[in-house]
């Protein structure tokens, strides 16, 4: 499957504490590198709060601490085909 976010591209990234949901492209900081994955779901259910995350092969990440958030991306969105793609 294509990236959306290619090398080289600039992002716009928001880095208000609005609510993040599912698809919403989201910048993290995990073992010392920023990685933009798109947003699976929040275990809120947990202390502290996991942020699980894919790629877009559609293979789990492991989940990540809402404490390495950075902010969400702007200027990039999965499009309805690719959210479709990845669902089924």
């Amino acid at each position: 499957m294509v990236p959306v976010i290619r090398v080289g591209d600039e992002i716009v990234i928001d880095v208000g504490q609005e609510e993040i949901k599912r698809f919403d492209i989201i910048v993290i900081f995990h073992d010392g590198k920023l990685i933009c994955h798109y947003l699976w779901r929040k275990n809120k259910l947990v202390k502290p709060i996991l942020l699980q995350t894919r790629n877009m092969s559609g293979k789990l990440d492991y989940p990540v601490e809402l404490k390495n958030y950075l902010g969400k991306v702007m200027n990039f969105k999965l499009t309805l085909w690719q959210k479709l793609r990845i669902i089924f």
